[in-house]
């Protein structure tokens, strides 16, 4: 999968994205998306099951980071967090429909609205993502900064009687109260 049309083009847009924490398999979801919203999870689909026929979506759950990138280093998970609030919040700004954008031409009669619609819509979902994922990654930071060390079989809090839907709510969210 690394050596195909796919993945040149997704590494070559990988500048405009990496600031969002998408790498080149995201951005090849991120361009077939153009066409239809719903071809960005049967992307990564056929991604994951090209790259790992036997266990696609253990894959896919599993992706890291091929290389260094501005915002993460080789090895880290993929689909973190906040690269999955940029992810999100990208889709909900982006013109991503060539029919709404062929309507459009339809209507105006020129190429001139549809191409001034992608251009501004996508500024938006790029900014309001970029500004999600540093936002992500800020709360997730100051959460874990603000949690003391903890072994696995430590619990949260010591159980006492009255006070058991409070236990419930402080697991629920943890660095939160």
């Amino acid at each position: 999968m690394d050596n195909s049309w796919a993945a040149a083009i997704g590494k070559t847009v990988q500048p405009v994205f990496e600031p969002l924490g998408f790498e080149w398999r995201v951005n090849v979801a991120i361009l077939s998306s153009l066409a239809a919203r719903e071809t960005f999870v049967a992307t990564l689909g056929q991604i994951a099951a090209a790259e790992d026929p036997e266990e696609p979506s253990a894959h896919l759950a599993t992706m890291t980071y091929q290389k260094d990138t501005l915002t993460n280093k080789a090895g880290d998970q993929l689909f973190n967090p906040a690269t999955i609030a940029a992810i999100l919040v990208f889709f909900v700004y982006a013109l991503q429909c060539m029919a709404t954008a062929a309507a459009m031409r339809r209507e105006t009669g020129t190429w001139k609205w549809p191409a001034i619609a992608y251009t501004y819509m996508f500024v938006t979902a790029w900014v309001m993502a970029a500004l999600t994922r540093v936002i992500v990654a800020m709360l997730i930071w100051a959460g874990n900064a603000r949690r003391p060390a903890r072994t696995p079989l430590t619990p949260a809090h010591p159980p006492h009687p009255h006070h058991f839907d409070r236990i419930f709510i402080i697991d629920a969210a943890p660095g939160l109260f």
